[in-house]
This record gives C-alpha cells, sequence and structure tokens, in this order.
C-alpha cells in the first residue's frame, strides 16, 4: 500500500519537558499481520518519517492508534486466515487451527470469567483470549525494538489481552477472568512502564470485553511531561479528564479508532451504548444533522480538555481495511482545545511532528 506522508513541525513552548511528540496515523492491512516481521516493516516508514526532524540528544514520543495490537491476534496464522473475505472467516479458519485450544477457551468465558455477553461475543472473546500469549509478545517485541532502535518512548496503540505483569518482564497473568482493550507504554529501553484500560468501550466491544476502572488511566512523568492515555471513547467522558487532571497530566493522549471509514462523514448517532452519555448533549446535535467528524470535536479531545489544566492533546486514528473492516480518521494536535495540526484527508496516512521546547 502507497504511504502519503505529512510531516509538520511546530515550534512551541511547554510549561514542563520538552522534546519531539509525533502523532502517527497508519495505513494498514490484514497482511500486514502475517508475522512479527511484516508488521514491524508496515510500521518502519512511519517510524522513520517521525524522526527526520530529531536533533541530536532530544526526547521523543510516538503515539500510535487504537486496535493497532488487535489484529495480532492473527499473527503467524496459516494462508487461509489472511485470504478470507471477512472477519467471521477469518475467526473460523483460527478456530480451525486450534480447536482444542479454542473449545477450553470458549468453556472458560462461561465458568471462570462468567462473561454474560451473547453467543458470538464469547467466540470472539475466546479466540482473543487463547492467541493472547503470542499477540502479547508479537506486540512488545515489535514495539519495544522500535522504542530501543530509535531510543524513543512509545504509546503502543492498543490491544486486546487479558491482565498483563509487567516490571523487569511481561506476561499474561495467569487464569485472567479479564479481557480488556488496553494501551501501554514503552520506554526508550523497550520496556513497558505503564498499562491504561478502557473504561468506557462502545457497544460492538461490550459483546466481548470488560470495561476498565478510572483508577486504570495512570499518569507517568517522562522527559516530555507528565502523559496520561484514554483509549478513544474514553476521551468522551469527563470523568477521564477529572481522572488524569487530578494526576496532573500535562499531555493527554487518545489512540483511536473509527469502525469503517465512512462513519467519520456520517450522521452521529449519539453516545454509544446510549447509557453511557454523560447528560451534556445538546438535543440539537441529536436531530440526524451533526456528523461525526464534528462531535469529535466538540464532545472529546477538543471540546473536553479545557476543563483540565494539560496544554496539549494528540489524537491518532487508525487507518486501512481489516478483513473487510475499515479505519479512517484525522489525527490531529490540540492546543488548550483549539486545533494546531490535522490531517487534511480523513482516508490518507501521515504523520504529525510536534516540536515542544
Amino acid at each position: 500500500m502507497k504511504h502519503t506522508f505529512l510531516l509538520s513541525v511546530l515550534l512551541l513552548t511547554l510549561s514542563r519537558g520538552g522534546g519531539l511528540v509525533s502523532v502517527i496515523q497508519p495505513q494498514l492491512t490484514e497482511q500486514d499481520y502475517r508475522s512479527v516481521q511484516s508488521f514491524y516493516q508496515a510500521l518502519l516508514p512511519y517510524v522513520r518519517d517521525s524522526q527526520t526532524n530529531r536533533q541530536s540528544g532530544e526526547p521523543s514520543l510516538l503515539i500510535f492508534p487504537e486496535y493497532i495490537g488487535a489484529w495480532l491476534v492473527a499473527v503467524n496464522g496459516c494462508d487461509r486466515v489472511f485470504k478470507a473475505d471477512n472477519l467471521n472467516s477469518a475467526m473460523i479458519w483460527i478456530i480451525l487451527a486450534h480447536p482444542v485450544k479454542f473449545i477450553s477457551s470458549f468453556i472458560h468465558t462461561y465458568t471462570r470469567d462468567h462473561f454474560s455477553g451473547p453467543v458470538m461475543g464469547h467466540v470472539e472473546r475466546a479466540i482473543f483470549k487463547m492467541q493472547a500469549e503470542s499477540a502479547l509478545k508479537a506486540y512488545v517485541d515489535v514495539f519495544g525494538k522500535f522504542a530501543r532502535e530509535v531510543d524513543t518512548w512509545i504509546v503502543a496503540g492498543s490491544i486486546l489481552l487479558p491482565e498483563v505483569n509487567y516490571g523487569e518482564t511481561i506476561a499474561l497473568r495467569k487464569r485472567s477472568p479479564h479481557l480488556y482493550n488496553q494501551s501501554m507504554l514503552f520506554n526508550p529501553d523497550g520496556a513497558v512502564v505503564s498499562i491504561t484500560r478502557k473504561a468506557f468501550p462502545v457497544g460492538q466491544e461490550l459483546d466481548f470485553l470488560d470495561r476498565g476502572q478510572l483508577a486504570d488511566l495512570p499518569v507517568v512523568s517522562t522527559p516530555l511531561g507528565r502523559l496520561g492515555i484514554m483509549i478513544c471513547a474514553d476521551s468522551w467522558h469527563p470523568e477521564c479528564y477529572a481522572r488524569l487532571d487530578s494526576l496532573e497530566a500535562d499531555l493527554l493522549i487518545v489512540p483511536s479508532l473509527v469502525n469503517q471509514a465512512e462513519r467519520w462523514i456520517s450522521v452521529w448517532g449519539g453516545y454509544d451504548p446510549p447509557e453511557d452519555d454523560p447528560g451534556d448533549v445538546d438535543p440539537e446535535d441529536l436531530n440526524g444533522n451533526t456528523r461525526e467528524r464534528d462531535m469529535w470535536k466538540k464532545y472529546a479531545l477538543k471540546g473536553r480538555m479545557t476543563a483540565t489544566s494539560a496544554p496539549w492533546g494528540f489524537n491518532s486514528f487508525l487507518g486501512g481495511e481489516f478483513w473487510g473492516l475499515t479505519g479512517a480518521g484525522q489525527s490531529n494536535i490540540i492546543h488548550r482545545g483549539e486545533i494546531f495540526q490535522e490531517l487534511e484527508d480523513y482516508r490518507s496516512d501521515g504523520v504529525i511532528t510536534l516540536r515542544i521546547p
């Protein structure tokens, strides 16, 4: 797939920290997830592009989008997985490659997890849990390698996993009854130093994922400032901002995915699920005349970060096509509630870079 890059370096002032922050919006396909090496090679041009104007010894932070690690569920899968026309067919081939392991995992979603989602949600949950070890290894191998090679901090988008123990080593928590959408922060040594779990999964996610807690939104001190992460829909909820503000976050990071690209320019349907509506939505925004992209600016990072003392916000979207599912958006950099830089085309890829002295 052809990559088109947008690189804009902005010289600005931040109250704490400093360095080069790069927001990456990649265009990927399911073929990029065939192996650890193919995944690494697909991301390498973006990583290189992010470092074009980096000064010697300057701290660096790379921000990848939500779900970028999720499709590692298929890594090292058989050829039929990657020739499947749709996600359901791909899942069938993953199951057929590991039938006994799948049956055990599927039963555990009921007996160990006590999960109450629909049957198809249990199937998805079982697949992600049985493939979690290989997915985690690939994810840590690739993003840890980039962190070491480039000497950079990395917000590694997100991945779907049970609880993860991290420190000197990283491993899945044994017999975990949970499955979360979670983002890992890597330091320049390639080590995971924090994990954020999505507190407000959307409706489709709730069919097979658990909710995280507000306590699962940490803030980490880095040379660039105090960094807090909200995964996608969390950035639509005031309590997530209150949590990160109470921890004195300087940089608000939002890895995101808009599931189905044309939804970005489609009519907004309100909060998903509706019961997660925080109660401050203007009824006029539900009249069928507002677009999803405009509501991202009103009710997500741009509109809500002004309730915090954080001067900078960064939103990265995943682009591409995965077994018929498409992603798109307009990655951006926001300064105190105003867009400072944004990708022009929601269907494009690119790297937006901000230097903060």
